[in-house]
């Protein structure tokens, strides 16, 4: 498949231009992918903070509860709590301790777990990216440096045509020999 820029220039068509236009493809291909694990990358740290921002309010809503409970005048101004008022209480506060205590489980396992497979993606992504992005530099700068090669044949080839064209028009003006007749 030649290039139409190799044939507007009338030159040789380059002999790697179906690794080339492979390579751009494979570059293009790793881009899409990059671009989609960043995505999720995006989506997965959006989920984090939602996940942390729900472990914090079950933890704000456990302190809330600790203080409230909590005695803070003297034993004498306290009102008198029955012992089922202290069950009901201690009961609430147990099932706040384990929803902080499941919310910021959930939290870490989801750091660990989803958000770092995300980003582990992303980094594979950008690494293929960055592989596949050198190998079609090279393979560009290799086509570079085979046009320049064949400008350089080129031009050797009509400095030759021009030297052999004049040194033709000098010995067509010389007088040949004279033979003896």
């Amino acid at each position: 498949m030649a290039l139409s820029s190799d044939i507007d220039a009338g030159m040789k068509r380059y002999p790697l231009q179906d690794l080339l236009e492979l390579r751009r493809r494979d570059e293009e291909s790793a881009a899409k992918a990059w671009a989609a694990a960043r995505r999720r990358v995006d989506l997965a740290e959006a989920e984090a903070a939602r996940i942390a921002a729900r472990a914090a309010e079950a933890r704000d809503r456990l302190q809330r509860a600790e203080r409230a409970v909590a005695p803070t005048g003297p034993a004498d101004a306290l009102p008198t709590v029955t012992g089922a008022e202290l069950a009901v209480g201690a009961r609430y506060l147990t099932r706040l301790r384990v929803a902080a205590t499941r919310a910021a489980a959930e939290r870490d396992a989801f750091r660990k777990g989803s958000l770092a497979a995300a980003r582990e993606e992303e980094r594979r992504a950008a690494e293929s990216l960055a592989g596949k992005h050198g190998a079609r530099e090279a393979s560009e700068q290799h086509e570079a440096r085979f046009r320049a090669d064949e400008r350089r044949g080129e031009a050797r080839r009509e400095d030759e045509v021009r030297d052999d064209a004049a040194g033709a028009a000098h010995h067509a003006r010389r007088p040949g020999p004279s033979r003896p007749g």
